[in-house]
């Protein structure tokens, strides 16, 4: 996917999947939905090696029920395909 910045700094990336989740099950099933979409194959390391990157973010919003202040977060998990050792997997 391609990924643009803004000329203010934020970053879009178009035809990214979000989800908007209220539970724990609900993160689950979006990761379950996310894990299933990557590519896999196999090479001398591991026989179900992930061969697709997959970046995650986390965002977070908060509001304070008492004083109404709203904050919001952001997390990045980030995992790169190919990532083990080249003389490993022959890759």
């Amino acid at each position: 996917l391609e990924i643009k910045q803004a000329s203010e700094g934020s970053h879009h990336v178009a035809g990214v999947v979000e989800a908007k989740v209220e539970n724990i099950k609900e993160v689950w099933d979006v990761l379950q939905v996310g894990s299933n979409a990557r590519a896999v194959g196999s090479n001398n390391v591991n026989e179900h090696s992930n061969r697709s990157h997959c970046m995650l973010c986390i965002m977070v919003k908060a509001k304070n029920l008492l004083n109404g202040e709203c904050t919001k977060s952001k997390l990045w998990l980030v995992d790169l395909a190919g990532s083990e050792r080249l003389a490993k997997t022959d890759v």
